[in-house]
């Protein structure tokens, strides 16, 4: 724990006997099933494999309210789902073992009623996400600002934050993009 961040960088690691995700498919954690979107929800869920912009997306939303909790690939953060207590899921589509995208297939099926932020550089993501709109409340293409995370997460979550000039607001510093209406631009 490090400044109330729980860092679970889980690459490649395989848990036995346990109901986490085992092996490197999907197939291996479709069985975790559960009411997860129904718990708890307590923890913000920051999924990114790059360890420098992982760390960056932590001191951007350190402070917001949830803990955070960081993980480094599709496998930890459908193990991290499973518990049952993640608020909102900040999301990077490129991940190692398994992709963003199969693990918002999991959650429509699994996780349907948390939230996902979709961050990426992924050419074409919104025609890809389109396929969850029940998950995918916005979309953030790299590269961002910051405080367009911050702000767009917050209000995800229903949760005022402080603009610039010290004045508490809905949106926080910066304007939220457009919320993602499932629908690819035409």
């Amino acid at each position: 724990m490090r400044g109330g961040i729980q860092r679970k960088v889980v690459a490649g690691a395989k848990e036995a006997s346990s109901g986490s995700p085992q092996g490197d498919d999907f197939g291996a954690v479709r069985g975790m099933g559960g009411d997860v979107a129904k718990a708890d929800r307590k923890t913000l869920l920051i999924v990114e494999d790059d360890h420098a912009v992982r760390e960056t997306f932590e001191v951007a939303l350190g402070g917001l309210g949830p803990p955070l909790v960081s993980v480094a690939d599709g496998r930890a953060a459908m193990a991290e789902l499973h518990k049952g207590h993640v608020a909102l899921v900040v999301l990077d589509l490129n991940l190692p073992h398994i992709s963003g995208v199969r693990v918002l297939e999991w959650m429509s099926s699994f996780a349907d009623g948390v939230p996902v932020v979709v961050v990426t550089g992924v050419p074409g993501a919104r025609e890809v996400v389109a396929r969850f709109p029940n998950l995918v409340r916005v979309i953030l293409e790299k590269p961002f600002r910051l405080d367009l995370l911050r702000s767009t997460v917050a209000s995800s979550l229903g949760l005022e934050t402080q603009g610039d000039g010290g004045e508490s607001s809905k949106d926080g510093a910066g304007a939220a993009p457009a919320p993602f209406e499932g629908k690819a631009p035409g």
